[in-house]
């Protein structure tokens, strides 16, 4: 499992598929998408869908459990990651504080940052996110707002991520979308990682078929050797 999809619902209405980090409501250490053996609960009251609810999710996922056969699902070896949401959603918008516990091994969810917590260590990850859509489609766009700050103990230093994106459902005909995100992934004191960005637009061929083109661009980037980065992308989409 992953410990995401077990969430009642991800606080954000920005849905890219393009930059993986922007699929993390701007805190990829407390949704950190990781996989592995685990057990999960969710929560929800009332039940109507229809109606704004609050929820309380929970979650254990060890990515690295069956390692070998000396390190179970339990042991603090395995790379633990527990998660914990609590949201309240309504039809509209939705918000929530979440937070997640890492043993060693367990990773925040970033490329540029050396995130891996070493042995003897624990991480702890804190969210607020949330999203707004308007009743309507219109020429008003969803807002999707979300901050993180991870800190460890004995291991790596403090760090925190946010980002904001925009996104206009339904453009022209439905299925469509147009979109743009800004962000920071995880930055330390010492360690700035520079913005990045990402422009796309969705349009929605057939029923099965989407195609969508887009742009990004990065400063100082830690894995180009602290350059900027851009490029794009054309990406089509096949469902079956």
């Amino acid at each position: 499992m992953r410990n995401t999809d077990i969430l009642s619902f991800f606080p954000s209405a920005y849905r890219s598929e393009v930059l993986d980090y922007f699929s993390l409501a701007g805190a990829s250490g407390t949704y950190n998408k990781a996989s592995g053996a685990g057990i999960g609960l969710s929560w929800r009251q009332p039940q109507d869908l229809t109606s704004a609810s609050l929820t309380l999710d929970a979650s254990i996922v060890a990515n690295k459990g069956f390692a070998d056969s000396s390190i179970g699902v339990d042991n603090s070896e395995s790379g633990l990651n527990a998660l914990t949401q609590l949201g309240y959603v309504d039809t509209n918008w939705g918000l929530a504080l979440s937070y997640r516990y890492g043993s060693q091994n367990s990773r925040l969810a970033d490329a540029n940052f050396n995130s891996t917590v070493p042995a003897g260590a624990y991480t702890n990850s804190l969210a607020v996110a949330g999203y707004w859509t308007p009743s309507e489609r219109s020429w008003i766009p969803s807002i999707s707002l979300g901050f993180g700050y991870n800190w460890t103990i004995s291991a790596l230093d403090d760090s925190q991520s946010w980002m904001a994106g925009l996104q206009w459902d339904d453009v022209i005909w439905a299925g469509n979308a147009i979109g743009f995100a800004v962000g920071q992934p995880p930055f330390t004191g010492s360690t700035n990682n520079g913005m990045l960005y990402e422009l796309f637009c969705r349009v929605r061929l057939s029923d099965r078929i989407t195609l969508t083109p887009a742009l990004f661009y990065s400063s100082s980037v830690a894995t180009n050797g602290g350059n900027d980065a851009w490029g794009g992308m054309l990406q089509t989409t096949f469902r079956f």
